[in-house]
């Protein structure tokens, strides 16, 4: 079963950390996480269980752990054995650590850990020096290491639940035996949230905002489903072995590498090349088989838009450009089909037929214009689609190389057509 959304249980004593949970459970959520802490309304509350009981179930639904340990102990979960809420709490989340089903992240603040390494320290002197030499009685070690300070209110209980997370025996166990070392024992220290923050994107991998990955996975989804529809496989011998994939534009390649000079000219072409350009024509049809729902999602998102500091403002960069560019090729390609009637391909189909392959034609650029113009949007789709799912995935050197078709396959025509259009900046400046 797959979750909408990761979840991430926040654990720690409320009274002392209420304000650091709640901005955790805000910024986390931004990112597109669900947070579940006990003191909040949305929390997945269990009828048949106590509190206790509700708090440990919802650790088994959640895929990350977050353990907030400060100077408190907080209310007890077993009072005789010394077990608080927050121990329990952590115990059952690293059984689900153990098993593979939860990461651990673990934050004491760093007053209560320089006092616990102070009174570690204090301890080993006193056990060491003192108490060898007579001057105090266990008793009065115990007192001495134990007594509360304005950080602590039960530093003993504080120092061994550390002592628990750290595996400390277990350590030193491993060191002597050369065993296996324990797992989930990294205890990050922190005195503001920001510390907390910066460890966090290291451990939930955050670079970018869930939502934006959210939105890359499907849009590198559709993707894939569309070049299914605009590439072929072609076998690379008689056995099948080693298929070769080719976009099912290649069909037409040939032919358009002879197209020239203008509406009005003719262009000289090879029958063989005629011929596969007639079954382009006729089979191949793709258009409205193309999804664009994770792409049109991206584009208005706005999680692909640049800012700039300069401009202190978003602007559309190198992704955006790409997805609109994209969606506009899309569009192109349905439309360019809409032009091939069914009647022009069949017609064309039996000009095909009728050419022999190695006989050199003389043909009007206008009668070819419609399955060129089929051929340069496809072109245009895979290409960039090509570049874009590399670029989601970091590689941005697709878009150095990446060439694209013009708007009409006529060199001449789009010349003419680039000489009468505006550019982005004269059309800023028109604006103002």
């Amino acid at each position: 079963m797959t979750e909408s959304k990761p979840k991430i249980f926040i654990s720690s004593t409320i009274y002392d950390f209420q304000d650091l949970r709640s901005a955790l459970k805000f910024w986390l959520e931004e990112l597109g996480y669900e947070v579940l802490t006990s003191e909040n309304p949305d929390f997945p509350v269990q009828a048949d269980l106590s509190s206790y009981e509700t708090c440990l179930s919802a650790i088994d639904d959640c895929q990350y752990f977050i353990l907030l340990i400060g100077g408190r102990v907080g209310g007890w979960y077993n009072e005789a054995d010394r077990v608080s809420i927050t121990q329990a709490e952590y115990r059952r989340a690293y059984e689900r650590l153990q098993e593979g089903k939860l990461k651990l992240n673990v934050f004491v603040r760093e007053a209560v850990w320089t006092l616990k390494e102070d009174r570690s320290a204090l301890e080993r002197f006193l056990r060491s020096e003192a108490l060898a030499d007579r001057e105090l009685t266990e008793d009065q070690v115990h007192k001495i290491i134990t007594h509360p300070s304005k950080f602590v209110n039960d530093a003993r209980f504080i120092s061994d639940f550390l002592r628990e997370i750290g595996h400390h025996d277990e350590m030193i166990q491993a060191i002597r035996e050369q065993a296996t070392f324990p797992i989930g024992n990294w205890i990050h220290v922190f005195s503001q949230f920001n510390d907390i923050v910066n460890s966090l994107r290291v451990a939930l991998r955050i670079k970018q905002s869930l939502r934006r990955e959210v939105l890359a996975t499907n849009l590198k989804s559709e993707i894939e489903s569309n070049l299914v529809v605009l590439i072929g496989r072609v076998e690379d011998n008689e056995n099948g072995d080693n298929p070769l994939l080719l976009p099912i534009y290649n069909w037409a390649s040939y032919a358009r590498g002879s197209l020239i000079g203008g509406i009005n000219n003719k262009s000289q072409y090879r029958g063989q090349h005629l011929r596969r350009l007639a079954i382009y024509a006729k089979i191949f049809r793709s258009a409205n088989k193309l999804s664009t729902d994770a792409l049109d999602q991206s584009i208005f998102s706005g999680e692909f838009l640049e800012f700039s500091y300069q401009m202190d403002s978003f602007m559309s960069g190198k992704l955006q450009d790409a997805l609109m560019s994209l969606k506009r090729n899309i569009n192109q390609l349905l439309m360019n089909e809409e032009m091939m009637t069914e009647e022009y391909r069949m017609s064309f189909d039996k000009y095909g037929q009728e050419c022999r392959n190695d006989t050199q034609y003389s043909v009007d650029n206008l009668y070819l214009l419609p399955i060129f113009a089929v051929h340069d949007s496809q072109a245009n789709v895979v290409n960039l689609s090509h570049a874009l799912y590399r670029a989601l995935e970091g590689d941005f050197t697709k878009f150095d190389s990446l060439q694209l078709y013009d708007n009409s396959p006529l060199h001449v025509e789009n010349e003419q057509i680039q000489r009468e259009r505006p550019s982005n900046s004269e059309i800023k400046e028109w604006l103002k």
